[in-house]
């Protein structure tokens, strides 16, 4: 899914003063920004959590094979300056944060596509969608109530698991204090053992083939 896409450009002047490489007037160069799994905060949260990510696809005319697609770096706003600024200048982009309500599975297509409509793109802003613009979407009351759930359901998993991490890690260095004390115990025992151990000074008795008449 591709969300508030930047024009082509393809003449030098696009490419701007400097920062861009020989050849670049010629390429085929569009911003656009896409929603991408955080992985760490859905792993946290206990459901998929989404974030815009700048994105830059790279396209050379008349090979329909050469496409670079890939998040937008500092190196690709220095080169392509001139899309970078009109992208940038966009004043109807929208910042996703959350679960998208495609990746919901109380909800039909038509109902993503319906509020999609409305610019609700996540169960987070579903939830706290006023009645003032809600009133139009059959079934929201329902949705609402549905969303709230999931996502209370889904910090209470979260806060569940991250309980049952925490006394996995304390069982596992109790464990392992129990084994470092063991040990301790037994170097403690051979340190002692040894100590008490009468020591043997001077030479050893000599044998009969040493001794002299």
């Amino acid at each position: 899914m591709q969300l508030e896409e930047a024009d082509y450009g393809l003449t030098h002047s696009a490419m701007g003063q400097g920062g861009g490489q020989p050849g670049d007037e010629t390429l085929l160069v569009r911003f656009y920004r896409q929603p991408m799994q955080n992985m760490a905060r859905s792993e946290t949260e206990g459901r998929p959590i989404y974030e815009d990510v700048d994105m830059v696809e790279i396209r050379v005319p008349g090979n329909k094979l050469m496409v670079i697609a890939e998040k937008a770096t500092q190196a690709h706003k220095n080169r392509f300056p001139e899309h970078w600024k009109r992208y940038s200048a966009r004043e109807s982009q929208e910042d996703i944060s959350g679960t998208l309500l495609e990746e919901w599975p109380a909800i039909t297509r038509s109902q993503v596509e319906e509020l999609r409509f409305f610019h609700v793109r996540t169960v987070e802003q579903l939830v706290t969608l006023s009645d003032a613009h809600s009133g139009k979407i059959m079934g929201i009351q329902d949705l609402k109530r549905r969303g709230a759930a999931y996502l209370e359901h889904s910090k209470t998993q979260s806060e569940a698991n991250a309980l049952s991490e925490t006394k996995r890690q304390l069982d596992e260095q109790q464990a392992l204090n129990a084994t470092l004390s063991s040990r301790l115990e037994a170097l403690e025992s051979l340190l002692s053992k040894n100590v008490d151990e009468p020591k043997r000074r001077g030479r050893p008795p000599k044998d009969d083939s040493e001794r002299t008449t």
